[in-house]
């Protein structure tokens, strides 16, 4: 919504795709009862978030009220990520961090402002292409897996 398409905005895509992984990799580590590489993953995509939103406050004198409210409602997310992240037996600090990861956009709808409708095909385009490409990649590792 608020992007610049320069390279610090692209290097922070970047690290965020690298994040996504690292919380892939993390993720049969949670059924063992360590959740920390995935929480600690997932804090540092919502620090990168942060980092693209105060860009944007002081950048875009027109957006500073819903910019803020979404800096702070976004940093308690991610506080408390990185609570449970950094303390193993902290695992339901999580919970809340999603509340305020999934509760800000929706407490500040009213005063939202308005999708560009050029984007909504490029995003539905881009999830389809991530689709598609997940069953390759499914594929791709069920016929390995049965050959001799």
């Amino acid at each position: 919504r608020f992007d610049t398409d320069d390279m610090i905005f692209k290097g922070m895509a970047v690290a965020s795709m690298v994040c996504v992984a690292g919380m892939a990799d993390g993720i049969p580590n949670g059924f063992d009862g360590s959740h920390n590489t995935f929480a600690t993953f997932y804090a540092i995509i919502r620090i990168v978030l942060i980092a693209k939103y105060l860009r944007a406050f002081f950048s875009i004198k027109s957006k500073k009220r819903i910019l803020s409210c979404f800096i702070v409602g976004f940093s308690a997310g991610a506080i408390f990520w990185a609570i449970s992240a950094a303390n193993s037996s902290a695992w339901w600090l999580c919970i809340p961090g999603l509340v305020f990861d999934y509760g800000t956009p929706f407490a500040l709808l009213p005063i939202m402002p308005p999708v560009h409708k050029q984007h909504l095909p490029e995003r539905f385009a881009c999830i389809a292409v991530l689709c598609m490409a997940g069953n390759l990649f499914a594929a791709t590792l069920i016929d390995s897996s049965q050959r001799p």
